[in-house]
């Protein structure tokens, strides 16, 4: 029989009466858990099962043995039955059962030894046959944990997970750093009241690993591998916990399911290879250090989960059929948890493989080295560093250009031998015909690849005008022969229209077509493929019509598929990402340019809204009551971003905060308003001091007199430039009086009055110990004019403050002697140059940006220009 000392806990309180081992485990474990009193209290309905325990079975004993009439061979007979029966309760508790077993039989033969003085004695026969039946009570007690334990672990070695649904090894546990002295409670820290822990992963392999003459064994281990750490203990256990106990408990007792075995840990076997602790010189995966480790974290496992620290599905009552193994969203949830942010996607020094199913295991370097030949790898590296390509040999992934069919027809010969590879992102940069496509689909099906991205562009010669009604029909091939789980296709035009292969079922998980498809004329076949593809979980489509394609998507996935994420691109026409829990959204973010939107009308668990008029819809149209009923609908939104004139800002904020005072429930929070490159950003409605302004375009003098009135000293990004320098003074005056937040300045003019200067001078002091970015446009040559020489003295002033400044090619030594003579030594980093002569200065404006420059409409972006 099996150990079965963790599966005896229970949730009962400790009785007050102890057997002397008990009370002894008690006393001596450590004082944050003392999780041997629960072993005792799981073990003590049992033995209360007869009238004898503890103190009054050592009475009993004393009465027994206080009979006159038993010889002293009798005597020792009878001292050392009660000794087996302590020592079988005792290993029962230390789930040393292989000890017990040794005990139990002992016992009986004692016992029967006893026979003939037991019927001489009733008080010793009913004291025999007492802790006899409990012995068998603690027994069946066992055998009925153990029975449970090992359904829930068959429950999770049972799940298969694909591709999609396994981004990093789904089988772990945790041990503490360091088992302790006892008195620490394996806290790894004499001052540390509760134990730290690190997570490592398991290799999951068994018969898929296995090859003819294998002298490896293949039975899952913990991987040699330095472990993750755990930051926060509390909320790991909260959601991974019980999961985690389950996984101990398979590798201290043993379990062989579905192709998959696990030893039961004992004294002197191995399930672990050896390695070494980043802090820690102790051999912690050598059976012994591992065996205690394991140990002591089942404890403390059980420990909170007789707190209730470990979520409803720890409990030992709970039934098999409600036990859940983790899916792909727990999986990603542990990744972000741990922070894992190891290069290569090495995940615990473990590798990806695909078995014949198109299910993921993650396994060791060892097995997995046996399961693939080393030459493939070997050639398929050769082949990739001749083609500038990459191989992470951990996760299977292949990523490759190529420029020709003959480079291609090379690559898909090494690929026939290279059945590790199951992700290929292939880009063929040339126009490919459908025989380039047949020959990528014949590769893709002859291998184990369950993720395709390929981006290609169709030849459109007059070669290829015969076969251009089929020429996308090798890619659905691909998708339904191939057994595919993810398919990116980019820059390719004619996947729907340009095949008249009938759709079948298929395996996909992931579909993400980047054309723009013409709803009206290609949805029906799309319906159709969707129609076919019931493990559909992601969808990425480019379409014509955002609003007309999610309402038939809807209709279609809703009551078949498991369809959770969705996003439809209509590039300028809006956008819309959804998540979906059993058919229904959960949380939405939108684009639209259609007020009339069908989508918005309908939307539900609204988080983010993007509205940006189309063409048709002038800016200012943007009626406040739509605005309110936006809101008053969606009281899940959190944010909201409008595109509208910049005269505008000041009363759609307004707007929105009436309408949020209105509606209590609302959880909006954060808005920005925007045009061009100006920018009103509010992070909380609630609160004035949240509000932002950038204002990097130009702005009509009165509409940028009225926000720097109101918002000047929560200006963060200013461009000076045109009309912008009449309104120095009021930023100025601003400033001194508010304070400041402004960090980033460009002064897009070499053409300054005086008084714009003084005003210049009062702002660059007022934010001096904000500012982070400060440029200017010399785009004149250096002629000494006095123009020139007030501008020079200007910015020597504020010489340290300056990150870029902008100046033609030809005039820049001129300009740095001019410097250099005032006592500013111009740093190279800080100069930014640009062709100097007017008749290039178009296409200047078109690669560059927009920065006027001497009060003339040609303009040059600073942050381009770097």
């Amino acid at each position: 029989m099996s150990s079965i000392a963790s599966s005896s806990i229970q949730q009962q309180k400790a009785p007050a009466t102890q057997t002397k081992a008990a009370r002894h485990t008690s006393q001596t474990a450590p004082p944050q858990y003392r999780t041997r009193d629960l072993y005792a209290s799981a073990v003590q309905p049992v033995m209360e099962a007869g009238p004898s325990s503890g103190r009054q079975a050592n009475k009993k004993l004393d009465s027994i043995l206080s009979e006159p009439t038993l010889s002293n061979e009798a005597k020792n007979k009878i001292r050392k039955s009660f000794h087996q029966y302590e020592l079988y309760m005792q290993s029962m508790i230390d789930g040393q059962t292989a000890q017990a077993s040794m005990y139990r039989d002992d016992f009986r033969k004692n016992m029967d030894s006893l026979y003939a003085e037991m019927m001489k004695h009733r008080e010793l026969q009913q004291q025999m046959v007492d802790m006899q039946q409990s012995i068998l009570g603690m027994q069946q007690h066992a055998l009925d944990r153990l029975a449970l334990i090992k359904s829930k672990i068959q429950s999770i070695l049972v799940q298969n997970l694909q591709w999609h649904d396994c981004p990093i090894p789904r089988l772990f546990i945790v041990l503490p750093r360091d088992v302790g002295n006892g008195s620490e409670g394996g806290s790894g820290s004499r001052n540390s009241s509760q134990p730290t822990f690190r997570l490592y992963f398991l290799c999951e392999c068994g018969e898929h690993t296995q090859t003819k003459g294998s002298k490896l064994s293949h039975h899952i281990h913990v991987t040699e591998h330095p472990g993750y750490s755990i930051e926060s203990h509390t909320e790991f256990f909260k959601h991974f916990g019980s999961y985690t106990l389950s996984l101990l408990q398979m590798l201290k007792y043993g379990v062989s399911v579905g192709g998959l075995t696990v030893p039961a840990l004992q004294p002197g076997g191995n399930i672990a290879k050896k390695g070494k602790e980043d802090d820690d010189s102790k051999d912690i995966f050598s059976h012994d250090h591992l065996g205690a480790r394991i140990n002591k974290t089942i404890e403390y496992l059980q420990f909170l989960s007789k707190k209730g620290h470990l979520g409803p599905a720890a409990g030992y009552n709970q039934r098999v059929d409600d036990y859940q193994a983790l899916d792909g969203s727990d999986l990603q949830r542990l990744k972000t948890l741990l922070k894992i942010k190891d290069p290569n996607g090495v995940l615990g020094n473990l590798y990806r493989m695909t078995v014949n199913d198109g299910n993921v295991k993650w396994v060791c370097p060892d097995h997995y080295n046996e399961a693939y030949p080393m030459s493939a790898m070997q050639d398929l590296s050769e082949v990739l560093n001749d083609t500038r390509g990459s191989l992470e040999v951990p996760l299977g992934r292949v990523d490759i250009s190529l420029y020709s069919s003959n480079m291609a027809s090379q690559f898909y010969r090494v690929m026939e031998r290279s059945s590790f590879v199951q992700e290929l992102h292939i880009k063929l940069k040339w126009e490919v015909t459908q025989n380039d496509i047949k020959q990528l689909r014949d590769v893709v099906c002859k291998s184990k690849i369950v993720s395709l991205n390929l981006t290609c562009t169709a030849a459109s010669s007059t070669s290829e005008f015969l076969t251009r009604s089929k020429r996308s029909e090798p890619l659905w091939q691909m998708i339904i022969d191939a057994k595919l789980q993810s398919f990116f296709l980019s820059d390719y035009t004619g996947f729907l229209t340009r095949a008249s292969v009938q759709t079948r079922p298929n395996c996909l998980s992931t579909l993400k077509v980047t054309e723009l498809l013409d709803w009206k004329k290609e949805g029906a076949k799309l319906t159709e493929f969707l129609r076919q593809s019931p493990r559909l979980k992601d969808l990425y489509m480019g379409c014509t019509n955002v609003d007309d394609a999610y309402g038939v998507i809807r209709r279609t996935a809703t009551g078949f598929s498991l369809l959770e994420h969705l996003i439809l691109d209509g590039g300028a026409n809006g956008r819309m990402h959804a998540r979906f829990r059993r058919g229904e959204p959960i949380w939405m973010t939108l684009v639209i340019s259609d007020l009339s939107s069908s989508v918005l009308q309908y939307a539900q668990g609204l988080r983010s809204l993007h509205i940006k008029p189309g063409p048709s819809q002038a800016l200012n149209e943007i009626d406040p009551r739509f605005v309110e009923s936006v809101i008053t609908n969606n009281q899940e939104m959190t944010k909201l971003m409008i595109q509208c004139p910049v005269s505008d800002f000041q009363r759609l904020l307004m707007v929105v905060k009436e309408a949020i005072s209105m509606n209590v429930s609302s959880k909006l929070d954060e808005l920005t308003l925007y045009m061009h490159r100006n920018q009103l950003l509010a992070t909380n409605l609630q609160k004035e001091a949240s509000v932002t302004l950038e204002l990097m375009s130009a702005v009509n003098s009165d509409t940028l007199d009225s926000l720097l009135r109101v918002y000047g000293s929560r200006l963060t990004k200013l461009r000076i430039e045109g009309e912008s320098f009449r309104n120095l003074s009021t930023l100025s005056l601003n400033l001194q009086r508010m304070g400041t937040i402004l960090h980033h300045i460009e002064i897009a003019s070499s053409f300054i009055t005086p008084v714009m200067y003084r005003d210049l001078r009062w702002i660059l002091k007022c934010c001096i110990s904000t500012l982070t970015h400060l440029s200017i446009v010399i785009f004149e040559p250096w002629e000494g004019s006095r123009l020139q020489m007030e501008l020079a003295d200007f910015i020597v002033e504020f010489g340290p403050l300056w990150t870029s400044i902008i100046i033609g090619g030809p005039e820049v030594p001129k300009w740095k002697e001019a410097f250099k003579m005032r006592g500013f030594m111009l740093k190279d980093h800080l100069i930014t140059l640009v062709p100097s002569f007017s008749k290039r200065m178009e296409r200047i404006e078109g690669s560059i940006g927009l920065v006027p420059f001497n009060g003339s409409s040609s303009k040059l972006s600073t942050t381009s220009a770097k």
